[in-house]
């Protein structure tokens, strides 16, 4: 599974509704023009990971998980905490990846003091889920 597929499962599985999310919405959450997510949710069809919701047209038909998609996405979340876990392990004492835990959490208070609260999942190259 890509890093951008991911992301999106990830959009979908984390979503507060289980009626999906539109593609615009998507698009939003994830950094990306519509033509690169609705390229994205065709593979995802295609994979069945995900299907359109009930909606007035193909462009506000929301997108959700399949059971297919949930699985699969629960399973490249686990490799990935998996990977993070042993690269962080691999390189740091446990003193030292404590010490970092501090470190990041002040970071992150402070950034959150300055900018908001940060989302409570975690998203690859920087990407906030706000509009």
């Amino acid at each position: 599974m890509s890093a951008g597929d991911w992301e999106a499962l990830s959009a979908l599985a984390r979503s507060s509704d289980d009626g999906g999310v539109t593609p615009g919405r998507m698009a939003t959450l994830l950094g990306l023009t519509s033509g690169t997510v609705s390229v994205r949710i065709e593979r995802l069809m295609s994979a069945g990971l995900v299907e359109r919701a009930e909606g007035t047209d193909k462009r506000q038909r929301p997108i959700r998980l399949t059971a297919s998609g949930r699985d699969a996405w629960g399973a490249a979340t686990l490799a990935r905490t998996r990977t993070e876990s042993w690269l962080l392990r691999d390189c740091l004492s446990e003193k030292e990846i404590d010490d970092l835990g501090g470190l990041l959490g002040t970071l992150l208070a402070r950034l959150e003091t300055e900018y908001g609260l940060a989302p409570r999942h975690d998203m690859t190259r920087g990407r906030s889920p706000r509009p």
